[in-house]
């Protein structure tokens, strides 16, 4: 039985790697460790971190990164798209760990590569990329953070249990797709708003206009067909008045078209002609 720490004892890694162990896999939960983002180009960037994975279920280790660490996405496919993985991966063989990227199949519908873990290696998926046909960069819309989905990678934490993060990044991305129909509904109905706030304005217009546009010309003379503001108004013959954005001069009326050929009017319906 290893007993760590004793005085006066010589350990090797595995009795610090067992002390270790109480921490579960993921990466350290503080702002920006091992965030990826792209550059562009078919380059990515993984920020500096800390995170934890398993040598074996008695042994722990953590891995840390100082620096930035710029990783290539293979060549796109010509025809099939395909999702790659990135990796914090611990390789057990050669004794070191390091982020890569693990290229997923093309295929007309792509999935992404399982983590590897097993007796040669231990990977963190911390995020996917797509990567479509024939693309020749890699944008920020094709990286999606993977950090809290604990069937991949989630947050280190101490002891068995903990925060289950697998099921706040399931509630997160549900409530994502909640938000996003509900914004789909939302602006549907402010575009039908909008088209009809713009058809009133434009009846607002027409009627604000009537005089002007109610008609037909014809040799410099108008032929008003509104009756309501016809009716409303208190016309003489002859005279010379304001009817709504017009002057009305020189009025005559009746109930058959005294004009000809300007236009035909259904039987018995009033109207007046005026300069």
């Amino acid at each position: 039985m290893i007993v760590f720490p004793l005085d006066n004892t010589d350990y090797d890694a595995a009795a610090l790697g067992s002390y270790m162990a109480t921490r579960t896999a993921g990466v350290y939960a503080a702002d920006g460790n091992f965030e990826v983002t792209a550059n562009g180009d078919m380059t990515v960037t993984v920020s500096p971190g800390l995170a934890w994975a398993l040598m074996s279920d008695a042994w722990g280790v953590s891995m840390y990164l100082d620096s930035d660490y710029n990783l290539t996405i293979p060549t796109a496919d010509g025809v099939l798209s395909r999702i790659d993985s990135v990796v914090l991966r611990m390789d057990k063989i050669n004794n070191t760990a390091y982020p890569a990227v693990v290229k997923g199949p093309p295929g007309s519908a792509p999935v992404a590569p399982a983590p590897q873990r097993d007796a040669a290696a231990y990977e963190l998926v911390i995020a996917r990329v797509s990567v479509p046909a024939g693309a020749v960069g890699i944008t920020q819309s094709n990286i999606t953070d993977t950090r809290l989905d604990e069937t991949v990678c989630g947050l280190m934490r101490d002891g068995v249990t903990g925060i289950p993060t697998a099921e706040l990044y399931a509630q997160a991305a549900a409530q994502m797709t909640d938000w996003n129909a509900e914004f789909g509904a939302w602006f549907a109905a402010v575009q039908d708003t909008l088209d009809a706030d713009t058809a009133g304005h434009l009846l607002s217009l027409i009627n604000q206009n009537a005089a002007a546009i109610e008609g037909v010309i014809a040799d410099g003379t108008m032929m008003h067909t509104d009756r309501a503001q016809l009716m409303s108004s208190s016309l003489t013959a002859g005279g010379s008045q304001d009817v709504g954005t017009a002057q009305v001069r020189n009025v005559s009326a009746g109930t058959t078209d005294m004009t000809a050929g300007v236009s035909e009017l259904a039987t018995g319906s009033l109207y007046f002609v005026y300069e």
